[in-house]
This record gives C-alpha cells, sequence and structure tokens, in this order.
C-alpha cells in the first residue's frame, strides 16, 4: 500500500535510482529475497522441472552490465517524459524486467 501511495511522486531518475529500486523491491519480496543493492552475478529466470532439470526462460543480461544498463534506461526514461504514458510505461517497465536488476521482485 506504502508503495502505490508514493508512486508518481518523484522523478523518473529518482524513482528508477538504485536505492529507491532496492526499497520497494524490499517491501514486495519475501525478507529472504530482499537485496541491498542491483545484482552483480549472472541471473536467469526458470524453473526446476520433477526431473530435477532446469527449465530456463529467460538468461539475463551479466551482472557487471546491470549499473550501466540502469543508467540507460533513466536516460530512457528521462528522454521521452511527455509522451503518451502508456507508450512510456511499457518502453520502461519491459526494460526494467529486461535488465532484472534484482535476483527476484523484477516482474
Amino acid at each position: 500500500m506504502r508503495a502505490l501511495q508514493e508512486a508518481g511522486k518523484s522523478t523518473s531518475a529518482d524513482a528508477l535510482a538504485e536505492s529507491a529500486l532496492v526499497e520497494l523491491q524490499s517491501l514486495i519480496v519475501d525478507k529472504r529475497y530482499a537485496q541491498s543493492a542491483f545484482r552483480t552475478w549472472q541471473n536467469y529466470v526458470g524453473e526446476s522441472m520433477p526431473n530435477g532439470a532446469l527449465n530456463v526462460h529467460y538468461v539475463c543480461p551479466p551482472g557487471d552490465m546491470v549499473g550501466q544498463l540502469m543508467a540507460g534506461l533513466i536516460d530512457c526514461a528521462t528522454k521521452t517524459e511527455g509522451i503518451h504514458p502508456v507508450v512510456r510505461a511499457a518502453l520502461i517497465s519491459f526494460g526494467f524486467v529486461f535488465i532484472h536488476p534484482f535476483e527476484d521482485g523484477n516482474g
């Protein structure tokens, strides 16, 4: 509820800042998975199958690229101010999920 009450009250750059996203992520995931910073390791999205095999759905960009990619996402958010909000939301949310800066809580 707190996250929804605060939505739209900050600039795009502030909302996409690592500290703001870390705080938001800690509000929405189980405390065991809350992180204090963007990931620095390779991650993937997938599931373990009953036979023990992994079913990988998506391999995220390497952890050492996350900071640079998030800086680019902030730049994109800033440059798209004023366009239709639905289009802008689609661009920014796609970029965020593609970058996948956290192990969990990126959706």
